[in-house]
């Protein structure tokens, strides 16, 4: 079916909370959807687009206040790009987004908004009361045809990366510290990182997210390696 909420905007944060609703405390929490005839899709595939992914870090204070760090999400998504690049391969096609006229740029906004509505609308509709989304069919969720969209980015797919962390201050360390010797015990904030993998029917064949409270750091190129190889394990025709 085709989901009917193009215009929508559902911000990566919006996913992360659901998630972490619906999961159990655990260290690491990892939710993972595929299609059924993903095999056969893949082997269409030649070439992956990629925008620069979307990382946005923050520091996070003493007193749980949540600040935006430009240059530290800066380095995230240079950090995070290379790994993906080096991850795919050479099928992996780096697409600007500032060299697109103006009316493939919204196309393209209209489709990625919609693509985080539909992951919105099958974790509320799949998930278990106790853990993450039980099902694990994506067939029903395309965005519609992609074909026109793809012909001019030149690309069979295209592949979404999005990424969050919140890097606690001197002061919020030490309390923390504190805290855990009186017993009392509370996260840093947590770090999430997910990918997505669309084709040109629209279909959206493959969806991998981590949320994890000591992610690795996206700042450093290591953490991010790391982080990329936890998210594509297990993609089928990938070997992070």
């Amino acid at each position: 079916m085709t989901m009917p909420f193009r215009k929508f905007h559902v911000p990566f944060f919006v996913t992360v909370i659901i998630l972490l609703c619906f999961a159990p405390a655990a260290e690491s929490d990892t939710a993972t959807m595929s299609r059924s005839d993903i095999a056969d899709r893949l082997a269409k595939i030649k070439s992956i687009g990629m925008f620069p992914p979307d990382i946005r870090i923050h520091e996070l204070s003493a007193g749980g206040v949540s600040e935006y760090m430009e240059e530290w999400s800066a380095k995230g998504k240079e950090n995070v790009a290379r790994s993906v690049k080096e991850t795919i391969g050479g099928r992996l096609v780096e697409i600007r987004q500032d060299a697109l006229d103006n009316n493939v740029r919204e196309e393209l906004e209209d489709v990625l908004a919609l693509y985080r509505a539909a992951i919105v609308s099958y974790i509320l509709q799949s998930a278990s009361l106790t853990g993450f989304p039980v099902k694990q069919d994506f067939s029903g969720y395309v965005l519609g045809s992609l074909e026109n969209l793809f012909d001019t980015l030149k690309v069979d797919a295209l592949v979404v990366v999005k990424g969050s962390d919140h890097i606690s201050t001197g002061g919020r360390k030490t309390l923390g510290f504190i805290g855990a010797l009186a017993g009392i015990y509370f996260l840093p904030g947590n770090a999430a990182m997910d990918l997505g993998l669309i084709d040109r029917s629209g279909a959206i064949l493959w969806y991998k997210i981590v949320v994890n409270p000591y992610n690795n750091d996206f700042r450093e190129p290591e953490g991010a390696a790391k982080n990329t190889a936890e998210m594509l394990s297990g993609f089928p025709g990938w070997k992070p």
